[in-house]
């Protein structure tokens, strides 16, 4: 993987990933996911990896982690699997993105009453609820009493939100029963995979493909 470079076209060091805060994106438009990474991540990045329909990007400050919608998932289980392995060790924040065409009250409830059984009940702890506009923030209010989760709309202010969300707070753990063992397998296998170079994206970072 090559080095990003400074503004006097001199390479940086790669920053220390292990000092970053994991941001996990789930919701129904991939679009606005990505348009809610790209917000929260700057232009500042470093490396973006695609993995079974999960896109992974980094800086120096964030790892976002934009899944694939579960709901269409053909083997939801290997889907978790992953979501616990390229989050590793644990997210400090999940992000529900609500885009217009899947924004009515009893819509959003549902999404995160799946997410509550596929993480545990206690995943709305660390819950943060991004609508696409104002007028859907004002349409879902009723979400902080039901379930006290932080609810904002997508601004440029979300890095800043973000890091005040999980500051005072401890990282989710991951309730892995029975797949603690199949987790770090994954992970172990992320860590040594051997990555496709491919061309640079119009920001100027470089795409990585995983091969397993």
């Amino acid at each position: 993987m090559e080095q990003a470079a400074d503004d006097t076209g001199h390479a940086r060091p790669p920053p220390q990933y292990s000092d970053m805060s994991t941001v996990v994106l789930f919701g129904k438009n991939s679009d606005f996911k990505k348009m809610i990474g790209n917000i929260i991540i700057g232009n500042d990045i470093w490396n973006v990896q695609s993995f079974n329909g999960f896109t992974v990007e980094k800086n120096g400050t964030f790892k976002i982690v934009i899944t694939p919608d579960f709901e269409e998932s053909l083997d939801i289980h290997q889907e978790i699997i992953d979501l616990m392995a390229l989050s590793h060790p644990d997210p400090s924040l999940f992000i529900l993105a609500v885009d217009p065409e899947h924004s009515r009250e009893e819509e959003v409830v549902a999404q995160i009453g799946k997410l509550q059984t596929m993480l545990g009940d206690h995943i709305t702890g660390h819950l943060a609820v991004v609508t696409h506009n104002v007028e859907i923030y004002y349409s879902l209010q009723r979400l902080k009493e039901l379930f006290n989760i932080h609810l904002v709309s997508a601004s440029e202010n979300l890095p800043g939100d973000c890091q005040r969300w999980y500051s005072d707070r401890q990282q989710f753990q991951f309730d892995y029963k029975h797949s603690r063992d199949l987790v770090m397998r994954r992970r172990k296998c992320l860590d040594s995979m051997s990555f496709r170079k491919d061309h640079p994206s119009q920001h100027g970072h470089v795409t990585a493909a995983v091969k397993l």
